[in-house]
């Protein structure tokens, strides 16, 4: 049957396929009129501003051009009113106006052609607007042509040597000109009668007029590639204008198209619905996950075949009735929580783990997937959920976590023995340490046969051994039992280096290591406990004498960086260790090596021992080994 309702429905869902197919170029071709009805619209834009910016350009270069005329203007005034009347304050302003003029000094504020028509009659000194820029300079901002340029930089040129006879007459008035073409020479004399005849002679109004050839050049260029641009433009932009209006025509066409394809589209769809509401309601049936619809109040309206073999139900058993008769207790309020949010908008939709009681009593653990579903009006109208049964997953994790709930309780307890042993052990082997040592020194007089003294020795060497082995083990199991307390205190770390190094000098002597010292005098303080500290130094050292052969170096370094960070490293030229056997060397009494060649004595608890010592002071630790060259042992604090 299903099979034949798919037949019935081929042509339908042909038809709609290519309705759509039609209407999706319809809205493409649509949607590229769009953009390039958008960039046509963008490059008018750009070309109407252009012409605005040609305009405004224009504008500015012709302020320019006037500042230029004007300052030369300015300076000619105020050069004679100083020479007519001696004032200081018109020498002083004009300075200003070169010295503006020049970039030498920053432009006042609202500086224009009559600026210095209010400034003449007080004594204020120019307000600084901006910062110092030259008149060449800001014609270049502007963009003016080369030829342009030249126009403007020849006025400046000529204004420039208006300017020398200019303050040639100051200098007549001042007292401080030589007039060498008459043989005069005036020393601190003023001679304003020679300084008029400077500014009002022949020569004067020529290079006043020299000023102004330039100038009206400028202008004239400048209307003229004005005019050429804006022609230009105004081409351009008629272009732009008419290919707009042919793309909004043609969106137009397309616009009228789309509407009567769609809706042809709406009917044929509508039928297409049909048919696949029959395929869906197929497909919810034989879904292998439990699929339910409920209200929102969580009464059951729709539910599948897997979701009622999940639960141990049947179909007419669910229906009518509520999720949370279904539900496990415990996960009551955590649902209705939820589903409120969904209700409530907050979110669409949400997952979790969720438990069922099955329909014989037992737990059915699932994951859920539930999102809610919309009336026409765009209210929440139902609740979809999808559950997917993982109660063996389940089972299993649990099984995991009691697994390592069990080993972690193991290994506390045997942390707990070792700490136990080693107290007991402690006790009874100090004693053989303290009486071999008197025997050994004859404090009750001597022990006869050679010999004995020899067995003794070797006994309290034996004790001093097994000693530290217990107080190592002790440590690491205090350590990883978590009763290692740390005493942190302000150390210097150079004082417990030092102390460190001496208490292995004499094991070094005996080796013949040479220890390397890169040790600054002055080293900042760090915040750690003093007494975990000499126990890294001296497991490290021990560590790197140990393993060294005869004749072979030791180094230790110690360095500060920029991030506030202390950095003790310790190398030595020994054996090394494989890259394969590095990582192993930090687990506990682990020995690099084949058990059989190994010609050290240890027990494979130093390195781990000084890496969580470091640890519990907040530092960091590394190490890198190459097999028969050496390692380096690197530890780090901040400060």
């Amino acid at each position: 049957m299903v099979n034949n309702h798919d037949t019935e429905s081929g042509p339908v869902e042909h038809g709609a396929s290519a309705v759509s197919h039609y209407l999706k170029i319809s809205q493409f071709a649509a949607a590229l009129f769009l953009v390039g009805l958008g960039i046509c619209v963008f490059l008018l834009f750009q070309s109407l501003e252009a012409v605005l910016k040609s305009g405004e350009n224009r504008h500015q270069s012709y302020l320019l051009a006037d500042e230029l005329r004007q300052s030369s203007d300015d300076l000619t005034r105020l050069v004679r009113t100083f020479a007519a009347t001696g004032e200081r304050r018109f020498e002083r302003q004009f300075q200003s106006v070169l010295a503006i003029r020049n970039g030498e000094a920053p432009r006042p504020h609202d500086y224009n052609r009559i600026y210095w028509d209010f400034m003449t009659n007080v004594d204020d000194v120019p307000v600084p607007d901006s910062e110092a820029a030259s008149l060449e300079s800001i014609m270049t901002a502007h963009g003016i042509t080369v030829e342009e340029f030249a126009l403007l930089s020849e006025a400046k040129r000529k204004s420039d040597e208006l300017v020398n006879l200019e303050k040639a007459a100051i200098r007549a008035i001042n007292g401080e000109l030589t007039v060498a073409d008459e043989g005069l020479r005036l020393a601190g004399e003023s001679d304003r009668d020679m300084a008029l005849r400077l500014l009002h002679g022949p020569s004067y109004h020529e290079a006043k007029t020299g000023i102004m050839e330039p100038i009206n050049q400028f202008f004239v260029a400048l209307d003229i590639r004005t005019a050429q641009e804006v022609t230009t433009y105004s081409h351009r932009t008629e272009k732009y204008l008419r290919l707009s209006l042919a793309m909004i025509a043609l969106f137009c066409m397309a616009a009228i198209t789309s509407v009567f394809a769609r809706r042809h589209l709406g009917r044929v769809q509508h039928e297409a619905l049909r048919a696949n509401e029959e395929r869906l309601r197929g497909t919810f049936e034989t879904n292998t996950n439990g699929i339910a619809l409920h209200t929102l109040d969580g009464t059951y309206i729709k539910v599948n075949r897997a979701f009622c073999e999940i639960l141990g139900y049947d179909e007419h058993e669910i229906l009518g009735r509520n999720w949370r008769d279904f539900t496990h207790p415990d996960y009551l309020q955590e649902t209705e929580d939820l589903d409120n949010r969904v209700i409530q908008g907050l979110f669409q939709s949400y997952t979790f783990e969720k438990c069922y009681v099955h329909k014989d009593g037992h737990k059915i653990w699932t994951h859920m997937e539930s999102s809610h579903l919309f009336d026409s009006d765009g209210n929440p109208e139902n609740i979809l959920g999808h559950i997917t049964d993982i109660t063996q997953e389940i089972n299993i994790r649990e099984r995991l976590r009691l697994a390592q709930f069990t080993a972690e309780q193991a290994n506390q307890a045997k942390s707990d023995f070792l700490a136990s042993m080693s107290h007991e052990l402690r006790t009874p082997l100090n004693a053989v340490i303290g009486y071999s040592e008197m025997l050994s020194t004859n404090i009750f007089g001597p022990l006869g046969n050679p010999k004995n003294q020899e067995y003794v020795e070797e006994i309290n060497n034996a004790g001093i051994h097994l000693l530290s082995l217990i107080n190592d083990i002790l440590d690491l199991s205090k350590i990883e039992a978590g009763k290692e307390e740390v005493f942190p205190l302000e150390t210097d770390i150079h004082s417990v280096l030092m102390d460190c190094l001496v208490m292995v000098d004499l094991f070094a002597e005996e080796r013949r290591i040479q220890v390397v010292r890169d040790i600054p005098d002055f080293l900042p303080t760090i915040f750690v406990d003093p007494r975990h500290l000499s126990q890294m130094f001296i497991n490290i050292l021990s560590n790197a004498i140990k393993f060294t052969p005869k004749e072979g170096r030791v180094g230790i370094s110690v360095k500060t960086d920029t991030g506030r960070a202390l950095s003790i490293s310790i190398s030595d030229t020994g054996v090394g260790i494989s890259a394969e056997e590095l990582p192993k060397v930090m687990e506990n009494f682990h020995r690099a090596g084949p058990v059989m060649t190994r010609t050290h004595k240890g027990t494979g608890l130093g390195l781990p021992l000084v890496k969580r010592l470091v640890d519990l002071n907040g530092g960091t630790f590394s190490i890198e080994s190459t097999l028969g060259i050496g390692t380096t042992v690197q530890i780090r604090f901040e400060y």
